[in-house]
């Protein structure tokens, strides 16, 4: 199999001006460590100049796609935030929306460093119930939990690399759960702190 016959990698990333640094090398150390695949990089992005949009685009090559989405962030502007988290926690829940026409995508934060292949993250196999996959934080102390408002046996996992398996989410619809419980709610810790 060729290079332009294997499976595209359809990775995605949600970012604002303040993270455009980490992503560009966040894509580079995917494109390093997974020379020999198909990548589609999906950023949807707020606030970036076209400066950056430009340093972006020169990333792709024979096999690299960078595709833009710039999001219209009337919606999220009005979503609860605190500390040193903005609006950009949120942008991630639109991703499979826009990106329905997709099987699965990886959402990654901005801030990761990928140091060899994604194929085995890829061939992750999600039950039929399952509308993602994530790493639970197993160091994480119960009382911490505690501390943060949850229960000592809840699962607290990784929220910046999730595999999204897109047409079980479009068919569970948690979007308007999610929404639902983050309007009921003020979150000290909105996402992973």
């Amino acid at each position: 199999m060729t290079k332009n016959e294997q499976e595209v990698f359809n990775i995605a990333f949600a970012i604002d001006k303040n993270y455009i640094d980490f992503v560009g090398v966040s894509i580079y150390s995917i494109i390093k460590n997974n020379s020999d695949k198909n990548i589609h990089f999906h950023l949807f992005i707020t606030g970036i100049d076209e400066v950056n949009v430009n340093l972006l685009k020169e990333l792709s090559n024979n096999n690299i796609k960078i595709t833009l989405y710039y999001l219209n962030t009337i919606f999220f502007n009005n979503l609860p935030i605190c500390g040193h988290f903005s609006t950009g926690i949120y942008y991630r829940l639109a991703i499979p929306n826009v990106l329905k026409n997709l099987k699965r995508v990886l959402y990654l934060d901005s801030d990761i460093i990928c140091l060899g292949s994604l194929s085995e993250l890829f061939k992750t196999e999600l039950s039929p119930e399952q509308a993602i996959a994530v790493v639970e934080d197993y160091i994480m102390n119960p009382s911490y939990l505690e501390k943060i408002g949850l229960s000592k046996d809840s699962i607290y996992f990784n929220s910046g690399v999730i595999l999204i398996d897109i047409q079980k989410w479009i068919e569970l619809e948690p979007f308007d759960y999610i929404m639902n419980m983050i309007h009921k709610n003020n979150y000290n810790y909105p996402d992973q702190d």
